[in-house]
């Protein structure tokens, strides 16, 4: 399937753009042991109470039928994963996962991602406190490898339903994109420029 051949690929040149070594796989866990249970409940809590407060997303979590208990359990079960793994090939499995749930359930990258931003900030904030501010640089690699992984999850997630709904190929979604990518940018282009003159 593509979908697992894509991870196959992605997970490791990930690895090797962000510098990923053995040290930041190290400083990783190390994370987690600094967060401690009381540490990442108060990620957890705090990052839904965020997430519930914003308008859409405590719409689609409405939706789902999701408790707050059970958004917190999900959400640190997520946290977890980050740190549980070396960021290779399995890691990669699991993480994708959290990509499929979101475009399942209507999550949209930009929700992801602000809360994703709400998560390392807060975790920041912690280690910063904690006295181990050295664990940072390696904390942003695994999350930033985890987005990758976790936002190409969701692209194929999205050309495999539109390929399974219209019956375009994920190939050939990928080359009608290139083919109006160009136009589509000078449009808007062209319209951004205009606002930004006005303003």
């Amino acid at each position: 399937m593509e979908f697992i051949s894509r991870l196959e690929e992605i997970h490791s040149n990930l690895r090797e753009f962000l510098r990923i070594s053995e040290e930041d796989i190290k400083n990783i866990r190390e994370v987690y042991k600094v967060l401690g249970d009381d540490g990442l409940k108060e990620v957890v809590k705090e990052a839904v109470d965020i997430l519930l407060a914003d308008k859409e997303s405590f719409e689609i979590v409405k939706a789902v039928g999701l408790t707050r208990e059970a958004a917190e359990n999900l959400l640190e079960l997520c946290i977890r994963n980050l740190f549980s793994e070396g960021f290779g090939y399995r890691h990669a499995l699991k993480i994708s996962k959290v990509g499929l749930a979101h475009c399942k359930f209507g999550v949209s990258m930009r929700q992801f991602l602000a809360l994703i931003g709400v998560i390392l900030i807060k975790i920041t904030n912690i280690l910063v406190e904690r006295g181990k501010p050295d664990l940072i640089l390696s904390l942003e690699k695994g999350v930033l490898w985890s987005v990758g992984i976790i936002s190409e999850a969701y692209s194929m997630a999205v050309a495999l339903s539109i390929e399974k709904t219209a019956g375009i190929s994920g190939e050939l979604l990928d080359k009608s994109i290139k083919l109006s990518a160009s136009k589509v940018y000078e449009e808007v282009s062209e319209v951004l420029s205009e606002e930004l003159g006005s303003n």
